[in-house]
Parts: C-alpha cells; structure tokens; sequence
C-alpha cells in the first residue's frame, strides 16, 4: 500500500483534557502517544474485530511523530489511522491528529509485532485479523 495516495478510513474523535497541558499551555509531547493509543485500541476493536483489553495482543515496536502546531485545549480532535502494511508478525500504520477545522497537528507511524504473553514471544498475524484488516483499508468492509 502506497502510503501517500492512500485515505485515512478510521477516524477516534476526544476532547482536550485539561490536564494533558505543559507548563506552556499546549499538550506535552507524551500525550500524543496515550491519544494514539486510544485510537489504536479502538481501531483494533471495531476493525480487526478483537473487543476487548485482552485481545490486543500486539506490541508498540517503533513510533514516529512529527508535531506541526501547538495542540491546544479546549478542542475536539481527530485521530486518523490506516494500516499501510500487514507483513507475518507485524503491521504498520500510518496516523494524523487533525484539529476540528482539519488542521494538521501531528502526524507520524508506527510499527506493532504481535505477541503471544503466554510464550513470552512475537507470533503470527492471525490470518481472520490479516484479512479483516485488508478488506476495511481496500474500501470492502
């Protein structure tokens, strides 16, 4: 999947909480990443068709952000994922936080190897989730 022709299809609306700010008054840095996470779960939940907190069985490998504007409070965002690429233990995504006017706050990727807890161990994409997740990045689900 080419990354830059492709469209963002999943998209996790919050609000700014208070409390995310730095002493300058916009989100701190590391905030971003919990943001990612919330959109990742749900992506993992509504696309990949795993519900729950125990059926995310994936590990953060590597992330990338690059911030293009102060993110702010109060504001209602939009954090927009896609999975560029599905290979045999791991996946890629892409992911933009776009403000209510669609202004682009940050942007980034990032690298998840699935993970079997009881082995201790990276194991296979399960072939179900592979395919759930190709058919909703093709437009087919």
């Amino acid at each position: 999947m080419e990354e830059e022709s492709q469209e963002f299809r999943f998209r996790h609306s919050l609000d700014i909480r208070f409390r995310d700010l730095d002493p300058m008054g916009h989100v701190h840095h590391s905030i971003v990443l919990i943001y990612l996470e919330e959109a990742r779960a749900r992506y993992w939940q509504e696309v990949a068709g795993c519900p729950g907190l125990a059926d995310i069985d994936y590990v953060l490998a590597e992330v990338t952000i690059r911030y293009h504007r102060r993110i702010e409070f109060p504001q209602r965002i939009e954090i927009l994922v896609r999975t560029n690429r599905v290979g045999g233990k791991s996946f890629v995504q892409q992911f933009e936080i776009r403000s209510a006017a669609g202004e682009r706050l940050a942007s980034g990727r990032t690298v998840q190897v699935m993970y079997d807890y009881e082995a201790g161990g990276s194991k296979e994409v399960p072939d179900d989730v592979r395919a759930r997740i190709e058919r909703y990045e093709a437009g087919r689900a």
